[in-house]
C-alpha cells in the first residue's frame, strides 16, 4: 500500500516543500489570505474546505510539523520517503505502525 503526506495539498507557493516556520513561502501565502474568502490566488490556502481563510486553517497547516520528520521545519521529499518506509512496519496493514510492545 503506498502512503502519502498529500505534500501538495499544503504547499502554497508550489514549489513541492511545505516550509512550517518562518521565512516560508507557504506560511506567507497564508497568512496574506487570512480574512479572505477561498477564491482566486486563496483558494488553495482554504486548507479546512470551508470557504474562508480563517484561523482553522492556520491551525491545519500548524498541525503539519508532525510530518516533518527530519526536524528541519519542512516537508519534502525526504520527508515523504521516511513516510513510505515506516508503512513497511505496518504489518495488519491498518494505517497504524504501533511501537508499543505488550505489557
Amino acid at each position: 500500500m503506498r502512503m502519502s503526506l498529500g505534500i501538495h495539498g499544503v504547499t502554497l507557493d508550489h514549489d513541492q516543500r511545505v516550509e512550517l516556520t518562518a521565512p516560508s513561502g507557504d506560511l506567507d501565502v497564508l497568512k496574506g489570505c487570512i480574512g479572505q474568502s477561498a477564491s482566486g490566488a486563496c483558494s488553495e490556502a482554504d486548507l479546512d474546505g470551508d470557504g474562508q481563510v480563517d484561523a482553522a486553517d492556520e491551525q491545519r497547516f500548524a498541525e503539519a510539523k508532525k510530518f516533518a520528520f527530519s526536524g528541519d521545519g519542512v516537508i519534502d521529499s525526504a520527508d515523504q520517503q521516511a513516510f513510505e518506509d515506516a508503512g513497511r512496519f505496518d504489518l495488519t496493514e491498518d494505517g497504524v505502525v504501533d511501537l508499543r510492545t505488550g505489557g
